[in-house]
């Protein structure tokens, strides 16, 4: 709702795809809601839906994904659409997603992480334990929805609790050892792997006890200079234009930082990073228009100390805990 607020404001009239009951629809920025048929289902239908939207709406200018599904379904069908996508390129995207490929990308580039290993059947679920130690936390490494983002695993015996047999809706995933320390926000947009805005936020509180989960309290904080030369080398690596979001655990008591991963899109938590004054959609209307990102950033600093709250999201976590 936060993009449309920002693109009607700005003059753009904005269609929201999805079911007429779907949230967005609700904003009075938002012009019509497309009801398309799903992307995932039948990608011909989506198409000629398109088409057919296009010829009652001829203005219309670009595509502007947020879910990371239908990011990486439209960026696999970027020769099929008759609109340019406001997205970050389609290797960097898969890269990004990859929590896998993200883990070796950083090892590589010693940005520092946890140990790990990428598993894909009980038995190797069982020896990552052994060699990662305890306690791990066990993510699913593609970008489907999954019931939760990670699973704590304090112990062998609570391993074999959790999971009895191998679960058939992962085929694999990343086990790291279990870093210490509240997440970090690195929210930027950066242009051919230089990062040439950026805010930090600190999460204080998450929809799950063992504060994995989406974030829902948080506060904006000065930069991190331990995020610093981590971040610029793994957007320097990635070669990366567009925006996103690089997510960190750090121990400040211990001064220990440890590399989570890379959204490489507009995320939920977008509508706080623009209230401090971090504009994340301008840059991607121009990344879709093939325009400098550079274009239009502020050069004075974004508000620090401002918290935030999503009572929805706390909500829906404790109804599902």
């Amino acid at each position: 709702m936060a993009i449309a607020r920002q693109l009607g404001k700005a003059g753009h009239r904005v269609i929201a795809g999805g079911p007429s009951d779907t949230v967005i629809a609700q904003s009075r920025y938002v012009d019509l809601v497309w009801d398309h048929p799903s992307i995932f289902k039948n990608e011909k239908m989506f198409i000629d839906s398109l088409h057919e939207l296009m010829a009652d709406h001829p203005d219309l200018s670009l595509i502007l994904p947020v879910s990371e599904p239908v990011l990486l379904k439209l960026l696999k069908m970027t020769d099929q659409l008759p609109l340019p996508l406001a997205a970050v390129d389609r290797k960097t995207v898969e890269n990004s997603c990859n929590k896998g490929a993200m883990a070796q990308i950083a090892a590589e580039l010693d940005v520092p992480q946890e140990p790990f290993a990428i598993v894909s059947s009980m038995e190797e679920l069982l020896a990552a334990g052994d060699e990662v130690g305890y306690p791990f936390v066990a993510r699913p490494n593609d970008t489907r929805t999954h019931d939760v983002k990670a699973h704590f695993v304090s112990s062998p015996r609570h391993l074999q609790h959790m999971f009895a047999e191998w679960p058939d809706r992962y085929e694999s995933l990343l086990v790291q050892a279990h870093a210490r320390g509240p997440r970090y926000n690195r929210y930027f947009v950066a242009e051919k792997g230089v990062i040439l805005d950026s805010l930090d936020v600190k999460i204080l509180r998450t929809d799950r006890a063992d504060g994995s989960g989406y974030a829902v309290e948080g506060i904006s904080v000065p930069s991190v200079p331990a995020m610093d030369a981590p971040s610029a080398s793994l957007i320097g690596h990635l070669d990366y234009t567009g925006v996103g979001c690089i997510q960190y655990l750090f121990d400040e008591t211990r001064g220990r930082l440890s590399f989570l991963e890379i959204n490489p899109r507009l995320g939920g938590n977008y509508a706080f990073a623009n209230s401090c004054g971090l504009d994340l959609v301008t840059p991607m209307l121009a990344l879709a228009l093939k325009q400098p990102l550079a274009t239009g950033i502020p050069a004075a600093p974004h508000a620090v100390n401002k918290r935030y709250s999503w009572l929805y999201g706390d909500v829906i976590g404790l109804m599902g805990s």
